[in-house]
């Protein structure tokens, strides 16, 4: 009775595999048309990441940082982000930056 049981948990699990498929599909189509499937979303949360780690570094050394800077809501200025970018030797600089939202451009 187990070898039954296995093997029409097996079928089942094999005949939803395109369903899955589909539902995978539904969920992200334009990451992949466009041209950004997981690795450039990958690439893109690092930059975040490491926008929000200068920006920290840019409240403990500025008395003056925003409100927004220091609450998180807001990253440094531009300026303050490429001279780090490039003090790290990091092949990308930011073009823009809005609230959290950032333009970046590689520049190797």
């Amino acid at each position: 009775m187990r070898s039954t049981t296995f093997g029409v948990a097996a079928v089942i699990a094999v005949a939803t595999l395109p369903l899955a498929a589909l539902v995978a599909w539904e969920i992200a189509p334009t990451a992949s048309l466009m041209g950004r499937g997981p690795a450039a979303e990958t690439v893109e949360t690092g930059r975040i990441v490491l926008l929000q780690e200068l920006t920290r570094l840019y409240v403990t050394q500025n008395a003056g940082a925003s409100p927004g800077m220091r609450d998180g809501s807001a990253l440094a200025p531009v300026e303050f982000l490429n001279n780090q970018l490039q003090q790290r030797e990091e092949g990308w600089r930011v073009r823009n930056a809005t609230g959290l939202d950032a333009e970046t451009f590689d520049i190797s």
